[in-house]
């Protein structure tokens, strides 16, 4: 089971690994597939999963929304970490750790 981090005291808590669904729509799964595909991950621990609108050229979250119609429940289940545009690209990305603190470090280029 993926262990959790909570990011305040008074939470959210996420999972230490994260599914990404940046290459759902090259994936050609049904959107029952993909409900199962996101019920099985949650059933290891990993309940974040990390979203843009410009994934699969603009199509992935239509397609996790298509699989989340079909049980809204799971929705309860998940954190959604959404990534979001800018002007700027990433040209790496970590998360450091520690004991007390969690700190997330990226380096940028202008585009």
């Amino acid at each position: 089971m993926v262990s959790k981090v909570t990011m305040a005291p008074s939470g959210p808590d996420f999972s230490e690994l994260v599914q990404g669904y940046w290459r759902l729509a090259d994936w050609g799964m049904t959107p029952q597939e993909r409900l199962t595909f996101l019920k099985q991950h949650i059933e290891l621990g990993v309940t974040t999963v990390d979203h843009a609108d410009i994934y699969g050229n603009y199509e992935c979250e239509i397609l996790f929304g298509e699989a989340l119609a079909l049980d809204p429940a799971v929705r309860k289940e998940i954190q959604i970490y959404r990534s979001a545009t800018s002007n700027f690209v990433v040209t790496s990305f970590r998360i450091v750790r520690s004991t007390t603190t969690i700190r997330v470090q990226n380096t940028f280029t202008n585009r």
